[in-house]
């Protein structure tokens, strides 16, 4: 308080003094004030003169506000000379976050070599490499044991990586080694309870978290393990006295009111769960239990529900991390769903709510992009694809997006470049769908050939891949293996709406009558809303000369969608009819 008084002693001989407006801004950062902090480090920093401890503080505002590439530009080119591990650890942490995994791994690594002692450092790397290159990512973490054998985050990260790996032999070897060398310290008593929680020995993780609570010095970390621990055991009563008195210290730690509601749903008693909750969030100073409810009810697609204690939790929570979260998820799935239904408006205005928690996520902007690109306002999806490309370079849902902005304007060499390089990254429907029309759409026939099967290959269970094969089969007049593929997909998927659909048409090209009406049917009821696979199942009804029933579902494809071939099966259908 009294640096601030200066400030705006300062202020007054010097108004507009950038040096105080950067203090400023380094004080509200070192009280969690981001915004302010933000506002304030923005106007006065220049990151091109600025000091390195300033430009650092700067930088970790921006991680803070969920901006990593904006960390990223700010760094890029201090961290080629740097020494300094905070800025060198801040930039790989930033750099992996924004998909440039090549230069956030080699900035982390040299923060790692440089001050080996700070084994969070490698905690996080490993982290980062547990997915794609796991025995890394274990011997990170065994030469960060090495260097400082008691810090629990180290071991408990050892551990879930063994545990991850399934090397239950060294898992086995490193908790034996941790009972003989150090068996009464808090935190082997953690690291036991995390190794007793990983094999299911419930009662040994219980004995070993009361072991760390009565020591004193375990805070909340035991307790929530406990309370977990005594939900597995279905002691609910003792699990929601301990979130209960968490919650009554700490009122606004989130995960205690998340741990009260799942003590009431475990017990068959959601209702009682959601009022005793609600109860609690009219506290003002317990807004978090609303926020777990938002959180429930956006986890079971209750969307209405969940945007509704979400808007009562708003005040005081907009900057919490699981708050954002919520309210990102709900609106993104909102966005879809509009997205899907074509009204691109409704999508326009939840993929903003969303972005509003997030407004770099680069999963929301392809979202928006998508948006655009299908509402064919294609400059507002350069305009959002630009942006991508500073943001997100080299992420793969740019490359997608890129390619669909590609086909919708007919450059499908464009398309099929940055989807072929999407690919690579990383095989998925969508993208192959995409890539399988470019080939098309340029007549590369024997590609396209070629591609569908190494589709099958990358994802096996693909049925978008295989409806693609089997169009292949009937476009070369070979309806017989088309049959076959289709065959495939449903002895995997047997209610595959797709499949069902379109086996029927096939058997109706063959003569199978009764084949292709019972796959008629099955199609209908696994998709009843479907306006176009309602069409197939009446039309296979009208070849079945089942004329009024055929009539009947004729017509409710025709409600179901506007679209001038299954009118013209209706009016066959009543010419049929007389009428």
């Amino acid at each position: 308080a009294s640096a601030l008084h200066l400030l705006d002693d300062i202020d007054e001989i010097s108004p507009g003094n950038e040096t105080t407006s950067t203090l400023r801004g380094v004080i509200a950062f070192l009280q969690g004030d981001d915004k302010k902090a933000d506002e304030m480090l923005s106007k006065a920093v220049d990151p091109e003169i600025a000091g390195e401890r300033t430009l650092e503080i700067f930088a970790a505002n921006q991680f803070r506000l969920n901006r990593p590439y904006r960390v990223v530009k700010l760094l890029k080119d201090r961290v080629k000379d740097t020494t300094d591990v905070n800025t060198l650890a801040l930039y790989g942490m930033a750099a992996m976050s924004a998909d440039m995994r090549k230069e956030g791994e080699a900035a982390l690594r040299k923060a790692i070599d440089l001050a080996p002692e700070r084994v969070r450092f490698s905690v996080v790397l490993a982290n980062y490499l547990a997915t794609e290159k796991p025995d890394e990512a274990a011997k990170i973490l065994e030469t960060a044991y090495k260097v400082a054998p008691a810090d629990l985050a180290v071991r408990l990260a050892l551990v879930n990586e063994y545990t991850r790996m399934g090397k239950t032999k060294a898992l086995q070897q490193f908790i034996d080694e941790l009972q003989a060398s150090d068996p009464d310290s808090v935190v082997t008593a953690l690291t036991l309870a995390t190794y007793d929680l990983r094999i299911g020995d419930f009662d040994a993780a219980a004995a070993a978290y009361q072991k760390a609570i009565d020591a004193g010095s375990a805070g909340n970390y035991a307790r929530f393990g406990l309370a977990q621990v005594r939900l597995l055991q279905k002691q609910y009563a003792d699990a929601e006295s301990i979130y209960r008195s968490i919650a009554d210290a700490e009122p606004d730690t989130l995960p205690a009111y998340v741990g009260i509601l799942q003590s009431y749903l475990d017990r068959g008693m959601k209702s009682e769960g959601i009022a005793e909750l609600t109860r609690l969030g009219q506290d003002e100073g317990r807004k978090a239990a609303l926020v777990a409810l938002s959180g429930y009810f956006s986890s079971v697609r209750d969307d209405d529900e969940a945007e509704k204690f979400l808007a009562q939790a708003a005040t005081g929570n907009q900057d919490a991390q699981y708050w954002k979260s919520v309210n990102a998820n709900l609106y993104l799935r909102k966005a879809r769903r509009s997205l899907a239904q074509r009204n691109y408006e409704e999508a326009r205005k939840d993929i903003f709510t969303a972005l509003s928690s997030y407004p770099a996520n680069r999963q929301l902007l392809g979202v928006l992009a998508q948006i655009e690109i299908q509402s064919g306002s294609l400059r507002e999806a350069r305009k959002v694809l630009d942006q991508m490309e500073q943001m997100h370079p080299g992420a793969q849902i740019v490359d997608v997006r890129e390619g669909d902005l590609a086909m919708a304007q007919k450059d499908y060499g464009t398309a099929r470049t940055r989807y072929e390089a999407a690919w690579k990254k990383e095989p998925e429907d969508r993208l192959g769908q995409g890539l399988y029309s470019a080939y098309e759409a340029l007549g590369l026939e024997d590609k396209a050939d070629a591609f569908v099967r190494e589709w099958i290959k990358a994802i096996p269970d693909s049925v978008v891949a295989r409806v693609n094969l089997a169009q292949r089969y009937v476009a070369n007049q070979d309806i017989d293996k088309a049959i076959s593929v289709y065959k495939d997909v449903l002895a995997r998927i047997p209610d595959s709406e797709t499949a069902l659909n379109n086996i029927a048409w096939l058997y109706l090209q063959q003569g199978q009558v009764q084949s292709a009406l019972d796959a008629g049917e099955r199609a209908y009821r696994s998709a009843p809303k479907n306006g176009y696979v309602a069409d197939t199942y009446g039309w296979m009804l009208f070849k079945a000369e089942r004329l009024q029933e055929a009539e009947a579902m004729l017509s409710r494809a025709v409600s179901l969608v506007a679209d001038l071939e299954i009118q013209g099966h209706l009016d066959d259908v009543r010419k049929a009819m007389g009428k």
